[in-house]
């Protein structure tokens, strides 16, 4: 049987200082993961588009914040929009891109070795014995 190459929609919660926390999904698909770059684009008066470096970090928290435990002034959830990601203080937005790129080097981790540990590889002899 062959292996499943979909993306399961796990959600993982990312402990933040001071007790806070997003949710965040597991992995994107690949689908999330074009729309993702797609937000990082922004259309010129010429009607071309062009890759947007001040939107990099607005994308990926769109493409991966399914919840968080912030709260409005007036106690009720805040929503997550890009407007509220804009409105964030410097610190927790800070806090929340250096979650988020952890979060992201560590499924990169995992997939590198779930790649590396596939069997039905075809594995060399050494050239040459060592000598011991």
């Amino acid at each position: 049987m062959g292996r499943c190459p979909f993306v399961q929609g796990k959600v993982t919660r990312i402990e933040l200082p001071g007790g806070e926390w997003i949710e965040v999904k597991e992995r994107l698909n690949a689908g999330e993961r074009r729309d993702m770059f797609a937000l990082m684009r922004r259309e010129r008066p010429n009607g071309l588009t062009e890759f947007d470096s001040t939107l990099v970090l607005r994308a990926k928290f769109q493409a991966y914040i399914l919840g968080w435990s912030f709260s409005m002034i007036d106690g009720a959830d805040a929503p997550i929009t890009p407007a509220a990601f804009d409105a964030l203080d410097e610190e927790t937005f800070d806090e929340i891109r250096d979650a988020l790129a952890a979060h992201e080097a560590a499924i990169a981790r995992e997939v590198a070795a779930k790649k590396n540990s596939r069997v039905g590889g075809t594995k060399s002899d050494p050239i040459s014995p060592s000598a011991a």
